[in-house]
């Protein structure tokens, strides 16, 4: 204990670190980490930032210490206002400025508090106590990164199949562009699209393994409606950012689902060869996109089961 503290006493290595904290912040270019694994990872720096930071602060700045409840709640409004500032900059250097990573600040702020008063001989009364009080309000502010890592390595475990809903957490995969998704009783995945929407749709981001070693991409899908409905699936891979969203650029095809069950069957070999001027890269997909255009009333579809074969 008495050498990490002789570390985090060393203004030499907290000068080192706030240069490469402050570069991360601000010098990294945003789009360095396309995939949403790669993203999260990164978010998670905010925490071990602030965690490492205010240790560092605690033993060189003794008169900052939280030692006692005033000195806690000074702390934690110092670690608000600093994280408010860092967004508020990154907004007008073109960086894209989010709460989570303020959450995630004060997670880290939390937790170096905690770690202070159980590990540094600090007479407060009932100590113990407010370090679990702490350690517990950081884990839940920290719990939907923690939800989306295990999400994500059961993704990267059950594949090939991509979505099958029997595995806790299946929904993080999917985001929401103005269609409503839930899972219904039979814990499959309903979804309706609004006409609030010109282009209304939900979008899966999870890709993991490798797609040139099968055949086709299957989804199975439910249309509880009374009639015929026209949805349009929409693949692309990273590359596609840098070629301007293009229209020729991706996979998109109109499928046409009938009342009742419904099984749409994609060729990989017509994903691949989607791109007009290029190929598809298999390795590296961003999303695929499912949506309906131009309702006159909501329409509601249930996906049962998305996999490769």
């Amino acid at each position: 204990m008495q050498s990490i503290q002789r570390i985090l006493r060393s203004r030499t290595l907290f000068i080192v670190f706030c240069i490469v904290v402050l570069y991360g912040l601000f010098g990294i270019s945003g789009g360095l980490l396309d995939s949403r694994l790669g993203k999260a990872i990164w978010n998670m720096n905010h925490l071990i930032a602030f965690f490492i930071g205010n240790l560092f602060l605690y033993n060189i700045f003794p008169v900052i210490k939280p030692n006692t409840i005033l000195n806690i709640v000074m702390v934690l409004i110092a670690m608000i206002v600093i994280s408010g500032g860092i967004e508020f900059v990154q907004k007008h250097i073109g960086r894209s400025p989010s709460y989570q990573d303020i959450i995630l600040n004060m997670a880290g702020s939390l937790l170096a508090i905690a770690v202070y008063l159980l590990l540094c001989n600090v007479k407060l009364f009932g100590r113990y106590f407010i370090a679990a009080m702490l350690f517990i309000v950081a884990m839940a502010l920290t719990w939907p990164n923690i939800r989306f890592f295990i999400a994500e390595y059961i993704n990267y475990q059950q594949f090939p199949v991509l979505a099958d809903y029997s595995k806790p957490f299946a929904l993080s995969s999917w985001r929401s562009g103005t269609a409503r998704f839930n899972l219904n009783k039979s814990n499959e995945l309903s979804v309706t699209f609004s006409p609030e929407s010109d282009y209304s749709h939900i979008a899966y981001g999870s890709f993991y393994g490798q797609w040139n070693k099968y055949r086709e991409l299957v989804i199975e899908i439910n249309n509880p409606e009374p009639e015929q409905l026209d949805l349009i699936v929409r693949l692309h891979d990273k590359e596609h950012k840098k070629r301007y969203y293009l229209y020729e650029d991706r996979y998109f095809k109109n499928m046409e689902l009938i009342p009742g069950e419904n099984r749409i069957i994609i060729p990989i070999i017509d994903i691949f060869k989607a791109p007009k001027s290029r190929r598809m890269d298999l390795e590296n997909l961003e999303e695929l996109i499912l949506f309906m255009s131009d309702l006159e009333q909501p329409r509601t579809i249930i996906i049962k089961k998305m996999y490769l074969r």
